[in-house]
């Protein structure tokens, strides 16, 4: 059966409007979706903003402009970190964050964290510092006070044994007890000038005369007058003794004074450091009277340093830097006490 030709043609026509119409249904519905897709992405990154900050919190740039798609940027890094509220530049950022590393902090927006803010180990490191920074000592390691105007000054009255026609003690050597008496008595005052200048130091003699010029009792009186006299707030008398097997140094206090049984505990201690006997014994005057000490006003303290009859000690006792051990020892105990008990009573 035969086609008519019109009939062909008017299928042929009304084929090719379906495709076109299909076609054009089929553009439509693509541009409508692609620009709905374009549309919703453009507001997605309208919305969104990059906002950089700095390591103290102020913020380095905030932009409007869209952010490009560069899978290598990244807005955090050890110094800055990175809140995306709206949108900006990748380039533009990093460009920011580099140009306000490299730039001078303003002083009146932003803060040097550096300079207000120092890391507690640097704290550290300077009380460390503080603390390890050396005091002054002298030349045996016991310390030194500053001279102050505001220090409480206190009065040390110190008595060199014998002297004069007194001789006290002496050994087979021809060592004679108020010489080493004398020569420690101011090497005692030397130290406690040097150790604290706050404190004023009297002697009852400074060479070999006496007020009395005599031995016995109205030697120690003339003596207990300068001590009267002078109302010290420590009384320490020098002198050396002769005694058979009883070598070292010997303390004698009174029984009821604590802050002399103290320093003398101290004292013994110290001058073992220096060299001298450890054989150290401790007499109170109750057991032992002596007039000076036990007639004293104030806390008073009466110390041999050694035995004339002890090649020992005979030995530190004519040595001069034993001697100057032996008076640095005792000044340092005094000076101590002193520090530790600004307050102490009268005796």
């Amino acid at each position: 059966m035969k086609t008519d030709p019109n009939v062909r043609m008017r299928m042929s026509v009304r084929t090719t409007l379906y495709a076109l119409a299909l076609s054009a249904v089929a553009f439509g519905l693509y541009k409508g979706l692609f620009e709905r897709t374009i549309t919703m992405s453009n507001a997605t990154q309208t919305n969104t903003v990059a906002t950089a900050y700095a390591i103290n919190g102020e913020p380095l740039v905030q932009s409007t402009t869209p952010i490009s798609a560069d899978p290598n940027s990244s807005l955090d890094n050890d110094q800055t970190t990175a809140k995306v509220e709206d949108s900006s530049s990748a380039n533009s950022i990093n460009e920011s964050l580099t140009n306000d590393q490299d730039s001078p902090v303003d002083s009146n927006t932003q803060e040097d964290s550096s300079v207000n803010h120092p890391s507690e180990d640097s704290a550290t490191n300077d009380s460390l510092s503080v603390e390890n920074e050396s005091k002054p000592v002298d030349d045996y390691g016991f310390p030194i006070v500053a001279k102050s105007d505001d220090a409480i000054v206190k009065t040390i009255l110190i008595d060199a044994g014998h002297g004069g026609s007194d001789q006290g003690d002496a050994a087979s050597d021809g060592t004679i007890e108020k010489d080493v008496t004398l020569k420690l008595a101011l090497k005692v005052k030397e130290h406690l000038q040097l150790q604290n200048p706050n404190l004023n130091v009297v002697m009852v003699r400074e060479d070999d005369t006496t007020g009395s010029n005599t031995t016995g009792w109205e030697d120690l009186v003339w003596r207990r007058q300068v001590l009267e006299a002078t109302q010290p707030d420590y009384f320490l008398s020098l002198h050396t003794h002769a005694k058979d097997n009883q070598a070292g140094v010997h303390f004698y206090y009174n029984a009821n004074d604590s802050l002399i049984e103290a320093l003398a505990t101290v004292m013994a201690q110290n001058l073992t450091n220096q060299g001298w006997s450890s054989l150290n014994a401790m007499t109170t005057t109750d057991k032992y009277p002596l007039q000076l000490i036990s007639m004293a006003n104030c806390h008073a303290l009466m110390v041999e340093v050694g035995s004339l009859k002890d090649s020992q000690d005979l030995q530190l006792m004519n040595n001069e830097e034993s001697l100057d051990k032996a008076a640095a020892a005792i000044a340092g105990s005094l000076n101590a006490n002193i520090l530790e008990n600004p307050y102490a009573s009268a005796y």
